[in-house]
C-alpha cells in the first residue's frame, strides 16, 4: 500500500460493469467521468452532473443539447477546473475535473433528460462514479460518507475471501484426480499446485493491495 503514496501515482481507477466506478486520486491530479448515455434510439436533450454524499448536494454541471449561451451551467466550485469533451449528440461525452481538491470526494451521477420537461430525468447506463481524493499533506475528512465507505470496504473484503476460497478449492481438486492409476510423485503434485495457483496469486495480491488502500487512505478518520 505504501507505493500508492509515491508522487508518480496520481489516480487509480477500478471499473466493474453494472456498478459505480471507483477512482482514488491525489490532490492536484485530474479524473475523467464518462457520461456517455447508452443507445436508446434518440439523443438526450440535456445533461445533469450532480455531486452527492456531500451536504448540501450540489449540481456540478448542466448542459443542454444546443449548448447555446445560458444553456451551460458550471458550479462556481468547479469553475476553470471543468472540461467537457464531446456532446449529447456524440458517441463520447467525457467530463474532466482538473486540480482535484479534497472536497471533491463523493459520488458523482450523470442524469440525462430525454423530454422537454426538465423534471423528467432518465438515468441510462453505468453513470455513477465514486471519487476519493487523498490529500498528500492534510487529512481528508470523510466523515460525511460512512455508509458508502463501509459498503466499499465490505465488498472488497468479501471479494478477496471468495478469491482465496476459489483458489484453495481448485488447487485441492487438481491434486485429487480419480482417473489416476498410479500415485503421483510429490514433485508432480507441487508442479500442478504451483501451475494452478500461480496466476491466481496475482489477483489475490492485487485485491490485498486494494484493501490496504481502503484501510490506510484516511478511512480510519470515519
Amino acid at each position: 500500500a505504501s507505493s500508492i503514496k509515491h508522487s508518480y501515482v496520481l489516480c487509480l481507477k477500478y471499473t466493474k460493469p453494472g456498478a459505480a466506478d471507483i477512482s482514488y486520486c491525489h490532490c492536484g491530479s485530474s479524473v475523467d467521468l464518462s457520461c456517455t448515455p447508452e443507445q436508446t434510439g434518440g439523443a438526450p436533450v440535456s445533461l445533469y452532473l450532480t455531486h452527492r454524499c456531500v451536504r448540501p448536494e450540489r449540481e456540478v454541471l448542466f448542459m443542454a443539447k444546443d449548448r447555446s449561451p445560458g444553456t451551460v451551467r458550471v458550479n462556481r466550485l468547479y469553475k476553470d477546473r471543468l472540461k467537457v469533451t464531446g456532446g449529447l449528440n456524440s458517441d463520447l461525452l467525457n467530463v474532466t475535473i482538473a486540480h482535484l481538491q479534497r472536497t471533491d470526494t463523493g459520488l458523482y451521477i450523470c442524469e440525462f433528460v430525454y423530454t422537454a420537461d426538465p423534471s423528467d430525468r432518465t438515468v441510462s447506463g453505468s453513470l455513477e462514479f465514486f471519487l476519493f481524493v487523498d490529500g498528500t499533506e492534510s487529512v481528508c475528512q470523510c466523515s460525511s460518507y460512512p455508509p458508502l465507505i463501509y459498503t466499499i470496504s465490505a465488498a472488497a473484503g468479501l471479494l478477496l475471501l471468495v478469491l482465496i476460497c476459489l483458489c484453495a478449492v481448485e488447487c485441492v481438486s487438481s491434486l485429487i484426480n480419480p482417473n489416476l492409476t498410479t500415485i503421483p510423485q510429490p514433485s508432480m503434485l507441487m508442479s500442478k499446485f504451483k501451475c494452478n495457483c500461480y496466476s491466481r496469486n496475482y489477483f489475490i495480491l492485487f485485491f490485498r493491495h486494494m484493501m490496504n488502500i481502503v484501510s490506510t487512505s484516511n478511512f480510519s478518520q470515519v
